[in-house]
């Protein structure tokens, strides 16, 4: 009984790091994707630069955040 709970435990624990693994990534994606989107936008004149750079630096400061938290 004690088996199978320590395995269930592993199990169960196992899963929700990898569930957080790809939580991550699908984040990085995300803002990966919006920056480039806003860059296009900047090229294609259709925002003001200065807001669309502002945002980009933040999610910029973001994907250092999420990195930093991976290498804990």
């Amino acid at each position: 009984m004690i088996a199978i709970f320590i395995s269930v435990s592993l199990l169960l624990g196992s899963q929700n790091a990898k569930q957080k693994d790809f939580d991550k990534i699908e984040a990085v994606n995300s803002i990966e994707d919006m920056i480039e989107w806003m860059q296009w936008d900047i090229e294609n004149q259709d925002v003001e630069t200065q807001d669309v750079e502002n945002y980009v630096e933040n999610l910029n400061d973001i994907l250092i955040l999420i990195n930093k938290e991976d290498a804990k």
